[in-house]
């Protein structure tokens, strides 16, 4: 048989000597160390597969076969198997991912001006650009399936990756190659210190799998060169399927969302007005653990079937609004214990203007990350703010490590459950937390702004995705959905071992989380005051004053700041020649520079505010200039476009470092600062 589907001479075995089984026992306890050193979570669950096992069957001199759910997995030798496949793998070309040409109405304006600069010099040169890659390498390295990693060392040398990511959903065959693969040789050439990296994802859940891909990719330290990444797939099986289709369809859907100059200094601008109007408290972590139970509500569809359930027992549990679920919430006379926003854009603050316009929410305390629209502030009287690490506004405001509220992303209601958690309620509900329907036209609970038709808005994530529901069946999803789910997951994992949660909303199923219809909920320890704990929370919450505010602002440090960032770049580009290799080594190297902070923040306060400015516009723009770079075929015109290249590239850096420079002489004078200018010119 062959390995899942292939059709393969089957080859005729013999079993392993003594010698050979006392060898692969050596190695399999040598690279059991190896995984303990890089994911102990990985290594857990292999060491909880017992020793190395007798599944090896000899074929030839130096080959095995694996003995797999009874059957021979290759049947041939694994060397043989990986060499030919790899081989046809290569000739044919059949894995490699061609991005889509860049468009320019799908980039802000100071990248798509940078674009159409390119194009335009590019074609008064008369440069011929090919549909595919011309040059065989390939940045990442996709493979679909572990096996025995014989074919793991050949498909490193011929891509010249320097990224590999191993999709293996099957932990036993993992297990099983620690008796005959060098994990730590391979693991080795992938050094993080010299720019490689080394990935193996393991979610036995398809999409979830995806999620963990995406997740690796947009966080690495050069997630703009996606463009002739190559997808190798070692057998066939369904758990492969979606991601081989978002690999093949867009690519670049991938690394969507990486943020754009205007939105970052809108983040630092909105922060810099809630911080300096003073008059607020600053979040605080790890609170004493209390015995109580807390709702968190978010907006979802199945809201409206729970919202008597919320009010029957609003009295006895703490109550969060989550974004939009207080304007359903209010209107059903529940009036929420905190309300929970970290959004910055200016919708979130118009909503809550419609809200406030039929309910009086002054006196309902909120709990807001540091870079929401000012104006928000003003609506309560009550104010408490959280950081958000990753973002420039931590770095700059932040007054240290406890103020931050950890894995808060990428929604309002990931920020109401680890709030919840922080605040130390023992016993966490869910309710609205659907990330996504039974029906594809549901998106919101129907009396939300959104589907009370108050706000200019339009749905636009289609949910083409099915995942198992909380309640039985299934849900329509999609990916964003699965992020905030696996999130969701992975807090509960890390801190939630002492707690109780349930999810009481008709959406996905979370693990971790019980399954609870709204009518079976049974509060253990009922409050006796809500107000007297809600005050005991706030009050641990220390007051955050405009004194504090003007000791850690440094407007003419964040000007030099920007300057050296600038520098750096610029000097990467014009580090060598204007030929080719020494133009994407450049390229390269500001990618790393932008990437290496990646939501780590150093605390020596170099360059990484600044860097995570330009990060999600530099992004784009180098995924365009590598686009173009790799399109040429001959040596006469990789010259020319890597002359276009450096000379734009370093137009584009002196741009952002122009925007900033602007950006931050304005905040440098507070009487000429003004909390009403938000940027919008995406």
């Amino acid at each position: 048989m062959g390995c899942r589907g292939a059709q393969l001479y089957v080859a005729p075995v013999r079993e392993l000597g003594d010698q050979g089984e006392n060898m692969g026992r050596k190695l399999f306890d040598k690279n059991l160390k190896v995984f303990r050193k890089i994911n102990p979570d990985i290594h857990s669950a292999l060491k909880s597969l017992g020793k190395a096992k007798k599944n090896l069957v000899s074929i030839g001199d130096d080959d095995w076969d694996l003995i797999h759910e009874g059957k021979p997995f290759y049947g041939t030798g694994a060397k043989e198997f990986a060499n030919r496949q790899v081989s046809e793998f290569w000739k044919t070309q059949s894995g490699r991912v061609n991005m889509h040409p860049p468009q320019p109405g799908n980039h802000e304006p100071i990248v798509r001006d940078c674009f159409m600069s390119m194009l335009k010099r590019a074609t008064d040169d008369q440069i011929t650009f090919f549909e595919n890659r011309c040059d065989l390498r390939s940045y990442y390295l996709v493979v679909l399936g572990s096996g025995m990693a014989e074919h793991l060392p050949a498909l490193a040398d011929l891509t010249e990756c320097k990224s590999i990511i191993i999709v293996e959903p099957d932990i036993r065959l993992l297990h099983a190659s620690l008796q005959n693969f060098d994990w730590g040789g391979l693991i080795g050439r992938f050094d993080r210190q010299k720019g490689f990296e080394f990935n193996l994802v393991m979610n036995v859940d398809p999409q979830l799998a995806l999620v963990d891909l995406r997740s690796i990719i947009r966080n690495q330290r050069t997630p703009s060169f996606l463009d002739g990444l190559c997808v190798f797939e070692h057998y066939q099986a369904d758990h492969f399927r979606p991601i081989k289709e978002q690999l093949f369809g867009d690519c670049s859907n991938l690394v969507a969302g990486l943020g754009f100059i205007f939105d970052e200094m809108n983040m630092v601008h909105n922060s810099y007005f809630n911080l300096r109007r003073g008059k607020l408290r600053i979040f605080q972590s790890d609170l004493p653990p209390n015995k109580y139970s807390a709702f968190v509500v978010g907006s979802g569809p199945s809201l409206d079937n729970d919202i008597d359930a919320i009010r029957a027992h609003a009295g006895t549990a703490l109550v969060l609004s989550c974004g939009s679920s207080i304007a359903p919430l209010l209107d059903s006379g529940i009036v929420p214990d905190f309300h929970i926003e970290c959004e910055n854009v200016i919708e979130n603050y118009e909503m809550l203007c419609l809200v406030a316009e039929r309910h009086d929410i002054s006196k309902i305390p909120l709990i807001a990350g540091s870079t929401v629209h000012p104006g928000m502030l003003e609506l309560f009287d009550d104010v408490t703010v959280y950081f958000r690490r990753g973002l420039a506004s931590y770095h700059l405001f932040s007054p240290g490590e406890w103020s931050r509220l950890a894995n808060c992303t990428p929604t309002v209601t990931n920020a109401g459950t680890v709030f919840a958690m922080e605040v130390g309620c023992k016993d966490i509900y869910l309710f609205g937390v659907d990330l996504g329907s039974r029906e594809s036209d549901k998106h919101h609970a129907a009396s939300t702004p959104y589907n009370r038709g108050e706000l200019d808005f339009e749905w636009h994530m289609p949910l083409a995705i099915q995942m198992p529901a909380n309640f039985g069946g299934q849900s329509r999803t999609h990916a964003g959905y699965l992020e905030v789910k696996s999130m969701i997951e992975f807090v509960i994992r890390d801190r939630g071992a002492d707690l109780e949660f349930f999810n009481c909303s008709d959406g996905l199923m979370i693990d971790g989380v019980t399954p609870l219809h709204s009518a079976d909920i049974q509060i253990r320890d009922a409050i006796a005051s809500k107000q007297t704990l809600a005050n005991e929370i706030l009050n641990r919450f220390p007051a955050y004053t405009n004194d504090q505010f003007e000791l850690v602002w440094d407007g003419e440090r964040r000007v030099s700041k920007n300057r050296e960032c600038r520098d750096l770049m610029v000097k990467f580009l014009n580090a060598g020649t204007t030929q080719y290799n020494d133009v994407m080594s450049g390229l390269f190297n500001i990618s790393d520079s932008l990437q290496q902070l990646s939501g780590n923040l150093r605390e020596d306060d170099q360059l990484d505010v600044e860097m995570q400015m330009y990060r999600g516009s530099a992004a784009q723009a180098l995924m365009i200039a590598h686009y173009f770079m790799v399109r040429t075929g001959n040596d006469a015109d990789r010259k020319k476009i890597a002359t276009i290249v450096r000379d734009e590239m370093t137009k584009f850096i002196e741009n952002l470092f122009l925007k900033v420079d602007e950006f931050y002489g304005g905040l440098v004078d507070p009487k000429t600062a003004q909390p009403s200018t938000i940027f919008d010119e995406r």
